[in-house]
């Protein structure tokens, strides 16, 4: 791809910059991935993972982001893998077992008496967004609680779905279409409160200290433990 540069040197006229600006902004936006239409909705169906090695999986966004609870075994992690997963966003507590092979984790670990922080919510939904870091897989233990508020976020905050339907979605995770956990369910409707639907989906992925750098790092909490890796 070859790119043209109109620095402030270039004496061209003023109807041939014009020109060459709008062919750049048009050139540069066949190769910005989009996110999936708002509308888009979850499927259990697509790519179903085998219950023995993955439980609880769905896909939020085809190609782009999945849900599940912790794989079971290494075949588990084996499979995200073959089927292209670069990324992983981990909300368990418990020591890493997340398996080789993969570019990006994040490591946001929450309880439902240690919640995230608005900072790490919006550092969650920046990873997520960020297509550097897609495919994107999200996990707790049993992807039920802590990863059906987070995929909710999404639903919400991105996708511009309402709350209601958002958890809604969250609850065909759970035997029986029982309720979230009410400080998860809670949590997410006091930052709702504070944040219109959809207000994440166009925002500007940060510069600089971007969502890429998070490579194999916790998002500060628990800062007792070490750093994870992803690499053997």
């Amino acid at each position: 791809m070859t790119q043209q540069c109109l620095g402030p040197n270039s004496f061209l006229p003023r109807a041939t910059l014009r020109r060459s600006a709008v062919a750049l902004l048009a050139s540069s936006s066949l190769f910005v991935p989009s996110l999936p239409p708002a509308t888009a909705a979850v499927s259990r169906s697509s790519q179903a993972a085998p219950r023995e090695l993955i439980p609880n999986y769905g896909v939020i966004w085809e190609g782009r982001l999945t849900r599940s609870g912790q794989p079971r075994n290494p075949e588990g992690w084996e499979w995200l893998r073959r089927r292209g997963v670069k990324s992983v966003v981990d909300f368990r507590t418990e020591a890493d077992d997340t398996g080789p092979g993969f570019e990006h984790v994040l490591w946001l670990p929450f309880t439902s008496h240690d919640l995230p922080t608005d900072g790490h919510a919006e550092e969650f939904l920046a990873f997520v967004r960020d297509p550097r870091n897609w495919p994107v897989h999200i996990h707790c233990k049993r992807g039920k609680d802590r990863t059906g508020v987070m995929a909710a976020l999404v639903r919400y905050a991105i996708d511009g779905w309402s709350l209601e339907r958002a958890l809604a979605e969250a609850r065909t995770y759970r035997r029986g279409g029982k309720d979230l956990a009410p400080r998860h369910v809670a949590w997410l409707r006091r930052w709702a409160a504070g944040h219109a639907p959809g207000a994440d989906r166009d925002r500007p992925i940060p510069s600089g200290r971007d969502t890429v750098s998070l490579n194999h790092r916790r998002a500060g909490r628990f800062r007792g433990r070490p750093a994870r890796s992803a690499t053997p």
